[in-house]
Order: C-alpha cells, then sequence, then structure tokens
C-alpha cells in the first residue's frame, strides 16, 4: 500500500498544499451542503420557538389538548429525514471534525434546545435509533463534576438515542474545554465568561483539581520566547488568528454542553410524568403496524436460526472482550514519574525533556493537543480482531504510549506490540514520532516497515516516499490505524520495496509463507511470551485481560501456526535466534502455553483484592 513500504509520489493534479482539484472541489460542494444544512435546522428551531400557542398547550397540561396539538407535529417530525440528520452528525466523535463544521453543529444544538423544550417533542432525542451503533463507553452523570484522574470513563450499553450521542459529544467537548482551562490558554473572552460565580448558568468550563492541573506547569513551558526568533507581522496574524480559533472552539463546545444539559432536563421531566410514553404510543404510524408485525415475527425466526450459528456465539463473545477492554483505552498516567524513578522507559523522553518552547503558534498546539486527546476516548478502536490502546502522561500531553493488538489473520495476530510516541514541538506542523519498543530487545525485525531498531518505517510519518503528513487534516490515529492496517498485513513480505512484482507467483508464495512463519515466531516469543513475563507496565491491566480473556482462542491459532511450519527454510528472517521451523515453533508454543493459563489465576487473584473479575471467553 502506498505510504507503508514503496509508492506513493505527488501527483502532478495536486497543488503546493497537496490538493487535488477533486478534492478542492469536494471541499466546496461539502462547504456549501454544510451552509444549506445550517440554514434549514436554524429555521426549523426558530419555527418552533415562535410558537408561543405551543408553550401555552404544554403549561396547561391538558393531555387531550397536548395529544390533539403535538401529536401530528411529532409525527411528522418523527416519519421524516431529521432523525437520520441528526443521527450523522451526531455520530461524529472527532472533536477535530465537529469544530471545522461550526455552523452545522451550532444550528444542531438549537435545534436540539427548541426541541428539548417540549416535553411532548422530546421523544425524538429519546426514540430508538434505527442505525446501530458502536459500543461505546460515557462518562456516568455530569460529566463536568469529574475529577477522576483516568481520562478513560465507565463502561454503558450501545448509544440507543439521540440524547446518548449527544451525551458522548458532551463529554469530549467537557474534556477540551477542562483542559484549555487548567493550562490558563483560554482567550479573555471565554476567561472571564467562565470566573462569573454570580451567574445561574453553571460555568461550562469547571475546574477540575486532579488530572488537568499538573498541565498549566507544561502549557507554560510553550509560552516561553524562542530566541533569536523576532517578532513579525506575520506571525502576530497568524496568533490572531490561532487565538480566533481557540475562542471558537471554546464557544462550540459551551453551546454542545448547553444543549446536552437542556436535553437531559427536557427528558427528565418528559419521563417523569409519562409524556415520553404516551408521545411514542400516539405518534406511531399506523400505516405500517400490520407490516411491522409482520417483520417482528420474521426477525424472532431468524434470530432462533441465527443463535444456533457458530458466528453468532463468536459475536456474543466478542462484545464480552469489548466490554471488558473498552473502558481501559485511554487513559492518563503519571509517565514521568515513572521514566524518572526508573519504573519504565521511553525512547524520547530525553527529547521531551531537552525540549523547550514550541515551534509555531502555542494556542495551535494546545488547540489541537486538546482536541486530538478529547477525540482518542471515543475514537480508538477495541475490537475482538484487533485493538489499540494508548496512555498519556497526565502532565505532558505530548507524551504517549500505544499498544496494538495484532489484527486476525496476520502473522502478527493477538501480540501485543508497544509503541512510544512524541509530539514534537512543531506539532502539528511536523508529525509525530514513533518507535516500536517490542522488538526483542533489536534482535528482531518485524516488518519490512517496522525495523529491529525500533524505526517505523511510514509516508504520513516522514520516513518513507509517499503521501505525507498534513497538518491540517493528519492526526494521531490515523499514524496508528494506517500502523494497524496497512503494516500488520496478512503478508507483510511484500511491503518490501521491490518485492510487489512477486505478488500471486510461486516463488512470492513461497517466500511470503517463510517470512511470515518466522514473524509468527517472533509474534509468540517477544509479544506474547515475552509480554506476559514483563508486560509493559503502561499497559499491564490490559495485556492480563487480553491473555486471560482470549486464551483458548490463542492456543487454537498457536496450534495451527505449528502445524503449518516447515520442517526447515531455505532462507532466515527477521532476526537472530528465529528459525521458524516447525520444531522452533513447538518450542515457543511450549513456552507460552504455561503462562496463558496462569493469566486465569492472575485475574482471579485481581478480582478478590477488589479489581473487576472476567471470564475467559469462547471464540
Amino acid at each position: 500500500a502506498k505510504g507503508t513500504g514503496f509508492g506513493g509520489a505527488r501527483s502532478s493534479h495536486q497543488d503546493r498544499k497537496g490538493k487535488s482539484k477533486a478534492e478542492q472541489a469536494a471541499e466546496r460542494q461539502e462547504a456549501k451542503h454544510d451552509s444549506k444544512l445550517a440554514g434549514l435546522f436554524t429555521d426549523m428551531a426558530k419555527a418552533l420557538g415562535a410558537r408561543s400557542i405551543l408553550l401555552n398547550v404544554q403549561n396547561r397540561g391538558n393531555i387531550d389538548e397536548s395529544v390533539a396539538v403535538f401529536g401530528p407535529v411529532l409525527a411528522l417530525l418523527r416519519n421524516s429525514a431529521l432523525p437520520a440528520a441528526l443521527e450523522d452528525l451526531l455520530r461524529n466523535d472527532s472533536l477535530m471534525d465537529v469544530a471545522a463544521r461550526p455552523k452545522v453543529y451550532l444550528a444542531v444544538c438549537q435545534l436540539v434546545k427548541a426541541i428539548a423544550s417540549y416535553k411532548f417533542l422530546c421523544f425524538i432525542m429519546d426514540m430508538p435509533l434505527e442505525k446501530e451503533g458502536d459500543t461505546e463507553d460515557k462518562q456516568g452523570g455530569n460529566a463536568s463534576a469529574s475529577t477522576s484522574t483516568s481520562v478513560s470513563s465507565e463502561p454503558v450499553p450501545t448509544a440507543t438515542n439521540l440524547s446518548s450521542l449527544l451525551d458522548k459529544l458532551r463529554n469530549l467537548a467537557n474534556t477540551f474545554a477542562r483542559f484549555q482551562n487548567q493550562t490558563g490558554t483560554l482567550p479573555e473572552a471565554s476567561t472571564s465568561s467562565s470566573s462569573s460565580a454570580s451567574s445561574s448558568t453553571p460555568t461550562p468550563f469547571p475546574v477540575s483539581t486532579s488530572f488537568w492541573d499538573p498541565l498549566a506547569a507544561f502549557a507554560s513551558s510553550f509560552s516561553a520566547p524562542q530566541a533569536a526568533r523576532p517578532a513579525t507581522t506575520q506571525a502576530s496574524t497568524s496568533s490572531t488568528a490561532d487565538s480566533a480559533q481557540l475562542q471558537a472552539t471554546l464557544d462550540l463546545c459551551s453551546v454542545v454542553i448547553s444543549a446536552a444539559t437542556a436535553v437531559g432536563e427536557g427528558l427528565t421531566l418528559a419521563r417523569s410524568d409519562g409524556t415520553i410514553a404516551l408521545a411514542a404510543q400516539r405518534s406511531r404510524p399506523r400505516g405500517r403496524r400490520k407490516r411491522r408485525r409482520q417483520e417482528a415475527t420474521d426477525a424472532r425466526q431468524v434470530e432462533e436460526i441465527v443463535l444456533l450459528d457458530q458466528e453468532a456465539l463468536r459475536k456474543e463473545s466478542g462484545l464480552a472482550y469489548v466490554k471488558a477492554l473498552g473502558p481501559c483505552r485511554f487513559e492518563s498516567m503519571a509517565m514521568v514519574d515513572m521514566l524518572k524513578q526508573g519504573q519504565a522507559s521511553h525512547a524520547f523522553f530525553q527529547h521531551a525533556q531537552s525540549t523547550t518552547g514550541v515551534i509555531g503558534s502555542a494556542q495551535k498546539r494546545l488547540l489541537r493537543l486538546g482536541s486530538e486527546v478529547s477525540s482518542l476516548q471515543s475514537c480508538l478502536p477495541v475490537e475482538v480482531g484487533s485493538s489499540i490502546f494508548v496512555r498519556v502522561d497526565d502532565e505532558r500531553l505530548d507524551l504517549l504510549k500505544a499498544l496494538i493488538i495484532g489484527p486476525e489473520g496476520t502473522p502478527y495476530a493477538n501480540g501485543c506490540f508497544e509503541f512510544d510516541i512524541w509530539l514534537p514541538a512543531a506539532y502539528p506542523n511536523e508529525p509525530p514520532k514513533v518507535q516500536l519498543m517490542t522488538t526483542g530487545r533489536g534482535s528482531v525485525r518485524f516488518n519490512p516497515n517496522l525495523y529491529n531498531n525500533g524505526k517505523v518505517c511510514l509516508s504520513l510519518l516522514g520516513t518513507w516516499q509517499g503521501p505525507g503528513w498534513d497538518a491540517n487534516k493528519s492526526t494521531l490515529l490515523q499514524v496508528l490505524v494506517s500502523i494497524q492496517s496497512l503494516i500488520m498485513v496478512p503478508d507483510p513480505f511484500f511491503n518490501e520495496p521491490g518485492f510487489q512484482n512477486m505478488l500471486n507467483t510461486p516463488a512470492g508464495r513461497l517466500s511470503s509463507s517463510q517470512y511470515n512463519t518466522t514473524v509468527r515466531e517472533a509474534t509468540v516469543r517477544h509479544a506474547m511470551t515475552a509480554q506476559l513475563d514483563n508486560p509493559a507496565p503502561a499497559f499491564k491491566t490490559v495485556i492480563q485481560k487480553h491473555f486471560h480473556l482470549k486464551a483458548a482462542e490463542i492456543c487454537r491459532q498457536v496450534e495451527s501456526w505449528v502445524s503449518e511450519a516447515p520442517l526447515a527454510l531455505k532462507f532466515r528472517y527477521s532476526g537472530s535466534g528465529l528459525r521458524g521451523t516447525r520444531d522452533s515453533m513447538r518450542s515457543a508454543y511450549a513456552d507460552l502455553q504455561p503462562k496463558l493459563n496462569a493469566t486465569g489465576t492472575a485475574m482471579r487473584v485481581a478480582s478478590s483484592s477488589g479489581g473487576s473479575r472476567t471470564r475467559p471467553i469462547v471464540l
């Protein structure tokens, strides 16, 4: 694939910024679409807000009158394209994307607040979604009251209505707002507005005294002047623009929090007096009852058949895996303290310590760091087939670690690969620095793009030719997903430059098979057994849970690798001490198996000491 091991010269149809004419046209079309959509939502909000007759009916509290007046309006809204449009927008769990479309999301918040002002219409925000949402986590209760030192949240059921989607968006806005408030980088308008204690409206930027406080020291270093860098009019203009962008994002966060609060209060009132149940009954489309009854019967018949299928059992087990590890996807920790005490290591710690000041706009950097960190809480993929976990230092948002569980169907399947990450002083104008730490102490090259010295060869990181880092669009999440999906592939042999022409040839298939055999052994020895012996401190709980829950599957997987391994290899790959033969694989499995069995004991000990107990799943 382009950007991993080969290919990727810039197209002649691209301009100096790397955007093709087609991309520019698509952006203009999207902006025009957003403008029309924002106008439509604003008009609907104004129409609902100007109807004093509706408020009068609601205030009188006559049920028959409310049904007669609100019933047709609710039925019209429920059967229109509005719920689907709101769902598509509220499913966006990237604060960067939301901030890039402020007009649309401001209009959405205005509309949902207008809807929430009528108890009967609140059912729009509470009715079940037609699309299936991903299993996510969200903070319970009022997100503004959180004082946990971990940014991760408690597991809750999958988002089932528009209100729960809005709550997730509020959590992102709260996280970003708290970070900006505690770093002391708020523009004056935001600071003054959030500090007025006499206002009856609660501040959308609560002051937390645990996780975000230490970031003030980190942020102060961003403001340090750089030597031999005279101020220019252009720099001043850029700083003003960045300050305006930061203020606009904070204002949008405030509006999102306010809208979610209004919807929550409206639903509470509507549920307490039974209005929601009445609205659900009276707004149901009458012409579809017979067809829905038939569909329900058919669905039950299909469900009874599917439940007998092994694939359905696997999906159920997959949900159990996601439920157990989903809350661990993103957390903060005292990484710097652990590094100073020698309890952990980080490839870029010395670089981070010696770097002072910021190259470029400090506000732009903080805006980007805050939005990316808040988005990682919900965007990181945690699936039974492969997952990504991230840890960030609770004093420095530019110092991170990542753990990628190797994707199934590849020679990296179920292995735990640790990466050290540093966001340099010029970030986001400069790509992140990433280094693989799972290398068998420098003895194994897991992939043509993953060197035994830890170098990660990826065009996004500027370490290979191809589509490079875009300061406006590229993200750390994109880098991690690219490593997971473009480097950890079923046939990594062909990532080597020049080997692509061997695809679908007998020689290519033989070489790829033997290469995979050696990588499999390396995965078992260094990404499984070594991680069980000495788990990465930042991900110890994740690693233990992963191997405990998937022990049976991993045993079957490695047994199949042993049976597929050749008796001898014509070539040796991936480093010293790895033969990739059947005897060598059998020896690696013999070392792994008792350690896999011991994970159950470790998890039972954690459970008896107050931890959450998880049972192995059958996959």
